[in-house]
């Protein structure tokens, strides 16, 4: 989001390379005429928090709760972001169709798929909590269950070798005390979601026979009836 009268843009990744519209399909320019960020280092963008409110005025829920976490969860890996804190002031500037999704914000999640999955999880009736650290094992992308997780897996981070033994050693950490990791692809999940919730709702169903791994964090929560 830049200001009306910018010029010369450059491509957010590459300060030097300059932006093509139709060489950057994942980039959008929207324009505005308001000019209260004129200063270092908003001359020539608006701050995020006055993108992330574009996004909440123009944008779906999927969309503007993904953004969200991701500038959370960017700001705490000390990039460029936001604080819980200024949460408070982006609603304030919010429509009111857009007063609610503030509760499904989270800001735990590694990657906008993980966020897309968890909030899909949710409306299904699926609980799930983002990055659950298991002793021995590390984080992982989301817990469903008292023994069940999830890795929500994008081909450019798990295609290699390198990864695919790491991706199976985990698992089989998991396994080992008697959980289970189910593994989902952003296109898998986008485009055979039935399927997906499925899958989760057997394997949830077979968890809840067994007694809760003491190895495992505490998880409480059920399955329910999705939302209408």
């Amino acid at each position: 989001m830049v200001p009306a009268d910018a010029r010369g843009l450059r491509l957010p990744t590459d300060m030097r390379a300059p932006f093509v519209i139709a060489g950057a399909p994942r980039w959008r320019v929207s324009w505005t005429d308001d000019a209260s960020n004129r200063t270092p280092p908003y001359v020539w963008r608006v701050s995020v928090i006055d993108a992330l409110v574009h996004i909440l005025n123009t944008h779906d829920r999927t969309t503007s709760i993904v953004c969200l976490d991701a500038a959370l969860h960017n700001r705490d890996e000390d990039g460029a972001g936001i604080l819980h804190t200024d949460l408070d002031h982006i609603f304030q500037l919010a429509p009111v169709r857009a007063q609610d999704w503030r509760a499904d914000v989270d800001g735990r999640a590694g990657s906008g798929g993980e966020t897309e999955f968890r909030l899909a999880a949710w409306a299904a009736g699926i609980p799930f909590v983002p990055q659950p650290a298991v002793v021995g094992v590390g984080h992982l992308d989301g817990q469903v269950g008292p023994s069940t997780f999830v890795e929500i897996d994008g081909a450019e981070w798990h295609d290699n070798w390198p990864a695919f033994k790491a991706d199976c050693e985990r698992d089989a950490k998991v396994a080992a005390r008697s959980g289970r990791v189910l593994r989902f692809s952003y296109d898998l999940f986008r485009d055979k979601w039935e399927l997906c919730e499925r899958a989760l709702r057997c394997a949830l169903t077979d968890d809840y026979r067994r007694p809760p791994s003491r190895a495992f964090p505490e998880f409480p929560w059920r399955m329910s009836k999705p939302r209408r």
